[in-house]
């Protein structure tokens, strides 16, 4: 699906980029990130982009994308409008110049998902 997920930042549409706002596990301090959703309806598919902004106060994306796709994908992603399955979204880590390298990186993050309560949870494959 890596090839895929750029095929489908290509061709699908960009339903929106947005800053979202969390509590990170534990924590009383909001957290954001940048995020990006490419939403190719025609093949039933999705690629989101999460992006590390700077003076971001807590967690990283890096360190808290379970959490982010879960919240990301049942708010933005699993509705009548788009109802992509989990499955079938590619997630992106992405950090700009100077946070931390010195050149910006897209990273493709492999995860798994279960269903609980009627809601889906991302979480990190063993």
């Amino acid at each position: 699906m890596e090839n895929n997920a750029i095929t489908a930042m290509q061709s699908g549409s960009n339903a929106g980029s947005f800053i979202h706002t969390f509590q990170g596990q534990g924590s009383t301090i909001d957290v954001h990130c940048g995020v990006s959703l490419f939403i190719d309806q025609a093949n039933n598919r999705a690629a989101v982009v999460l992006t590390e902004k700077p003076g971001n106060p807590g967690r990283s994306v890096m360190n808290a994308v379970e959490k982010i796709a879960s919240e990301i994908f049942n708010k933005h992603l699993c509705n009548l409008a788009n109802n992509i399955p989990p499955g079938r979204v590619a997630w992106i880590e992405h950090y700009e110049k100077g946070l931390p390298a010195s050149k910006p990186t897209f990273d493709r993050v492999l995860m798994g998902h279960a269903y609980n309560a009627g809601r889906v949870g991302f979480y990190a494959p063993d």
